[in-house]
């Protein structure tokens, strides 16, 4: 026997929320812990280990990606994909 849909939605909505809870809560001690440099050891170890790793290469692919997330090419990637979609909406109107 299925379960009506609304008790499926109540379960989901239930899951979610308990979801949020626990990432806010987590959240909330990890700031915690930040406010009191509680992970300044944690903090430098990460950042040795990431020192270890530096090379010209690794420099120049970082930069890569740093610039994938900058506001140029979010904003171009952003006019691409409208122009592609306005395109493509107008080839299916002509079919």
């Amino acid at each position: 026997m299925t379960k009506p849909k609304k008790v499926e939605l109540g379960f989901f909505l239930i899951g979610s929320i308990v979801v949020a809870a626990a990432a806010l809560l987590l959240f909330g001690w990890l700031a915690e812990e930040m406010l009191e440099s509680e992970t300044q050891t944690f903090d430098d170890a990460v950042r040795a280990a990431i020192h270890r790793l530096a090379s010209p290469a690794m420099t120049s692919a970082m930069q890569v990606f740093s610039f994938l997330g900058s506001g140029t090419f979010l904003v171009a990637l952003s006019l691409l994909t409208i122009a592609i979609l306005l395109y493509i909406h107008r080839l299916e109107r002509l079919i």
